[in-house]
């Protein structure tokens, strides 16, 4: 195994308290990416609208995460299944 990595990411906060925001630039997921392929360990991703699935394909992840609060969006749902994952 190669040396430990450790991962940082930003949190901003709205006014009361409640998280903004929380996602990766298409460089991070690249880090990623390289990091799991050293350590042989799959990874993936939640996809919250098409782009994401479009960006995180790029990675040759095993699946796709649809997050909870996107279940019921049906056009998202097609478009990760037109992927055929």
């Amino acid at each position: 195994m190669g040396e430990k990595q450790t991962f940082y990411y930003t949190i901003q906060m709205t006014a009361d308290g409640k998280v903004a925001g929380l996602e990766f630039e298409e460089e991070d997921y690249a880090e990623i990416d390289r990091y799991c392929k050293e350590v042989k360990m799959p990874w993936f991703a939640s996809c919250w609208d098409e782009h994401s699935v479009d960006v995180i394909d790029q990675f040759d992840v095993p699946c796709y995460k649809i997050a909870s609060a996107s279940l019921t969006d049906a056009s998202l749902a097609m478009y990760v299944l037109l992927w055929g994952i």
